[in-house]
């Protein structure tokens, strides 16, 4: 994933949930100090109003917010073109290499590119860099078999043929292989005590970091996502 935090790609999700882009960007003041380039092209694409523009900057967007790993997006061969446009200004052929900022570029062919494009390809660029390093530096684990009634000559199933490749996982990696639900519950059960506090209504907590909130059966304890001792409302 481009951005190894539940809670942002939410975040972006919703914001590209519709085709026109909304008034404001829900991100709470951790998420921009965490991710501050992000927070500044999702204010550039709800400043957008040409629908030409609109287009190609959301289908990046919902790209980045993607649970597949970044290399869908920016492979290899595109990691020095981003940082070829972020440092010269002067956009390459990305067209073939990273479909989704090409076509940005292209949007903007009678005009010059805006400062927040130059950025997030510098970020992409980083990003794409920084998983391909980690992944060079940890041996992977050696495939599992895979179980007799998947294999479609054992099953008899017609729909489907045997696989073509194993998909590797890297034990060293932290939460390498966890879904988003697995990831934002070890979030949650992160969490110091003092960012939850208990709502007057009993029923509900609030998790200030911008996690959502998990449904709390008593006053003591909220065992759906926050597993952390709830504190009393404030008098």
């Amino acid at each position: 994933m481009a951005i190894p935090n539940p809670s942002v790609c939410k975040v972006i999700k919703e914001l590209t949930a519709t085709k026109i882009p909304p008034a404001l960007v829900n991100l709470t003041f951790q998420q921009q100090e965490l991710y501050p380039v992000i927070s500044e092209f999702l204010k550039f694409y709800i400043s957008l109003s040409d629908s030409k523009i609109i287009v190609p900057v959301r289908e990046l967007l919902c790209q980045i917010a993607a649970e597949d790993i970044i290399f869908q997006l920016v492979p290899l061969t595109a990691v020095s073109l981003l940082q070829e446009l972020a440092v010269k200004k002067i956009p390459p052929h990305l067209q073939l290499w990273c479909p989704s900022m090409g076509n940005i570029i292209l949007s903007y062919t009678a005009k010059q590119s805006p400062e927040p494009l130059f950025k997030i390809a510098q970020w992409l660029s980083d990003c794409a860099q920084q998983v391909y390093s980690s992944l060079s530096l940890h041996t992977p684990s050696p495939p599992t078999n895979i179980a007799s009634h998947l294999d479609w000559r054992v099953s008899g199933s017609g729909y489907g043929g045997p696989p073509i490749q194993m998909q590797p996982s890297y034990p060293e990696i932290p939460r390498d292989g966890l879904t988003e639900g697995e990831i934002m519950k070890e979030e949650c059960q992160e969490l110091p005590p003092d960012h939850i506090l208990h709502a007057p209504d009993p029923l509900h907590c609030i998790v200030t970091t911008g996690v959502p909130p998990g449904a709390c059966t008593s006053t003591s304890s909220c065992p759906t996502l926050c597993m952390h001792p709830t504190l009393s409302a404030p008098n």
